[in-house]
């Protein structure tokens, strides 16, 4: 069973800072730079804006050879913002590329026919007059990137899994990636046997699943008639800990509330659903409700403390055998500081201008 969501880009704040991009919808040619030359532009609108469909509203990505995304044409930028309610045909400036499928209403389905750049353009109904284009790139899989959703929502690391922890269940996120590692987008994309859900970081595809107690954790990822196999060596030890960022220093208030987030490695990357555990010093007590979320569910790998007094000292990170100390300072308390963690399903993101809109 497939389960889709996205969560929108957000610059995400924790006693760690993890960053993040913007996300945002993406410009039509006409919003960004004006009538394109060769075009006979229309006189409804100035421009239009186009987000990803599947599962909500997300910026547009580079679709995979094979692949569809379904496409919202709107009149102002913002996700889920207003839609162009006018009528329109769609139409591509070479199906060989870049194929139209089905439209309704202000959406349209394309299709990744081969590799290469072509326009989605928006015209008036049985005209050429264009209302809008943008540009869509078709690109093969080169490969399959698989993380975690730690490491995925963090810039601090570019490093993939190597491994899976005895019997964990563990949160991981599989991307279809081109040549050059980026990330390309299908519709379609499940992991077959496990509950999955499509995620924008960009990300790909979350999914969870339980890892044997040896042997390794052996996946399938799919996205109509093709598959993609992954396999995870399980492993019981881990050799380092990868901190999130690799420099974390805690400073913050009294009755301020804080995390820290970790991965175990192992040889080649690191591992998923290490049991991450802490010790705090006298004048810091664990708290679960700091751990930040996706979708209310806490992101393996993170723990939540909060400060009661003033002090100065260190929480001991440990996955295993292996340690790392985070130095920790409370202040007292200038304001009130209080609520929950951060969950990242909440954040939002902005639209992308088309050509014409940005004028």
């Amino acid at each position: 069973m497939t389960t889709r969501r996205i969560l929108g880009y957000v610059a995400f704040i924790l006693i760690i800072a993890l960053p993040f991009a913007v996300a945002c919808t993406t410009g039509g040619e006409r919003t960004r730079v004006g009538c394109p030359a060769g075009e006979q532009c229309s006189t409804l609108v100035d421009g239009l804006y186009f987000s990803g469909v599947v599962p909500t509203a997300h910026s547009l990505f580079a679709i995979a050879e094979g692949g569809t995304e379904r496409v919202r044409v709107q009149i102002e930028p913002g996700l889920n913002h207003t839609a162009y309610a006018g009528s329109f045909d769609a139409r591509s400036s070479d199906a060989s590329v870049l194929d139209i499928g089905s439209s309704s209403g202000p959406e349209v389905t394309v299709l990744g026919a081969a590799s290469g750049h072509a326009y989605l353009r928006i015209v008036e109904p049985e005209t050429d007059i264009l209302l809008d284009r943008v540009d869509i790139r078709v690109a093969p899989v080169s490969r399959v990137r698989v993380t975690t959703l730690l490491a995925a929502f963090s810039s601090a690391t570019d490093d993939e899994i190597a491994a899976v922890w005895s019997g964990a269940s563990v949160q991981l996120v599989a991307a279809l990636l081109d040549s050059d590692g980026g990330v390309l987008w299908d519709d379609s994309l499940e992991v077959t046997g496990h509950p999955s859900t499509l995620v924008e970081l960009p990300l790909g595809l979350e999914f969870s699943a339980v890892a044997p107690a040896s042997g390794s954790l052996d996946l399938s990822l799919a996205r109509d008639a093709q598959t993609h196999p992954i396999s995870l060596p399980v492993v019981s030890a881990a050799t380092d800990i990868a901190l999130f960022p690799a420099d974390a220093t805690v400073q913050i208030e009294v009755g301020s509330t804080g995390s820290i987030c970790a991965l175990g490695r192992a040889p080649g990357g690191l591992i998923a659903g290490a049991p991450v555990t802490a010790t705090y010093p006298a004048f810091v007590t664990e708290a679960a409700d700091a751990i930040p979320t996706v979708g209310g569910e806490p992101i393996q790998g993170c723990v939540g403390f909060r400060a009661d007094a003033v002090g100065t000292g260190s929480v001991t990170i440990a996955i295993g055998a292996q340690t790392a100390s985070v130095p920790i300072t409370v202040a007292p308390a200038t304001a009130p500081l209080t609520g929950p963690a951060l969950d990242l399903a909440d954040a939002q993101g902005w639209a992308t201008a088309g050509e014409r809109a940005s004028e």
